[in-house]
């Protein structure tokens, strides 16, 4: 399957159709979006990922009305998470932003003027992470 790919596409399983609003989550960490989706998914979720903020623009070109969350990562290589959570704002303004950092909460500028609805530090826990999520999706 490949890592764009949702679990319950078509193509993955015939017939499935999903209900649940996805969650798109973008992180340059392989490990990271894997460990992201499998919780998603284990908590009922439909996730999908990208490895980059371009491969999640073309992934939102043909998914954005199945997704309301996009989970992305700030420092990626290319564009970051901010700039993505600004044209995601400008484009999709249904879809909400979480952004996950490693860096202190000051160097996140003008989170809430980007797009970006709430950001979680690193490292998180998963209660933390599904806590942002459950929040964020409602």
């Amino acid at each position: 399957m490949r890592s764009t790919e949702r679990a319950d596409s078509p193509e993955a399983n015939p017939g499935a159709a999903s209900e649940t609003p996805g969650i798109l989550v973008v992180d340059d960490e392989q490990a990271v979006r894997g460990v992201v989706v499998r919780l998603l998914r284990r908590r009922g979720y439909d996730a999908m990922d990208a490895p980059d903020a371009e491969t999640a623009l073309s992934v939102l070109g043909t998914e954005a009305r199945r997704l309301r969350l996009v989970i992305t990562d700030d420092r990626m290589p290319g564009m970051s998470g901010q700039e993505l959570a600004a044209v995601i704002a400008r484009i999709y303004p249904h879809l909400r932003v979480l952004l996950i950092t490693g860096v202190a909460g000051g160097s996140v500028r003008d989170a809430d003027q980007g797009g970006i609805i709430r950001v979680l530090p690193k490292p998180f826990t998963s209660e933390g992470l599904l806590g942002a999520v459950t929040e964020l999706m409602s």
